[in-house]
């Protein structure tokens, strides 16, 4: 009976191991998804804040002061969330590069 026991206890604890080492293994495609996420979430960003931006300058020509500051308003908060956007992404691809360099990246 203590063999059994002992047998099974290692057949739990192989497969725990293997589970966690195919985890890691994972881990750095999972920052580098999310960093490719991040980093098209700064470009759709930039891209709305540069919109924004010829709308409130369009607004200003034609006269219309309020619906310029409004327009410059908004382009402002997309620009600070394409910047936020791009920090996470650069801050992600650096811990992809770490992971798979460092942290198990093909079964290591």
């Amino acid at each position: 009976m203590k063999t059994l026991k002992t047998g099974i206890m290692l057949a739990l604890a192989g497969g725990a191991m293997v589970a966690a080492t195919a985890a890691e293994a994972q881990d750095w495609r999972y920052d580098d998804y999310m960093a490719h996420r991040a980093g098209r979430g700064a470009e759709i960003h930039a891209y709305q804040a540069g919109r924004d931006q010829r709308a409130a300058d369009t607004a200003a020509y034609y006269g219309d002061y309020r619906a310029a500051d409004a327009y410059a308003h908004a382009a402002a908060v997309r620009r600070a969330e394409a910047r936020r956007d791009a920090r996470f992404a650069r801050h992600e691809r650096h811990a992809a590069r770490w992971d798979y360099w460092h942290g198990g990246g093909w079964g290591y």
